[in-house]
């Protein structure tokens, strides 16, 4: 229940950050849509736009924080 507790307030902190935030949001939907109809192709530039950094944490799972400090992770 702790556990379930801690993730819930860890949701709001996140979800307050990205209220607090909406030029950065903005901007990641501007840079997104530029994309938007062409191929998926890797570009760095818009990497380096978008993330701050990618943490490798197993063979199955990367995290991913974003310029905002937005932090994901991705089972692979």
């Amino acid at each position: 229940m702790y556990i379930l507790k801690d993730e819930l307030a860890e949701i709001d902190k996140q979800q307050t950050k990205i209220n607090q935030h909406p030029e950065t949001l903005d901007e990641i939907s501007t840079i997104l849509e530029r994309f938007k109809n062409h191929p998926v192709v890797y570009d760095d530039q818009a990497v380096r736009q978008l993330i701050q950094y990618i943490r490798v944490l197993s063979k199955k799972e990367v995290e991913i924080l974003f310029i905002d400090n937005n932090k994901i992770k991705v089972n692979l």
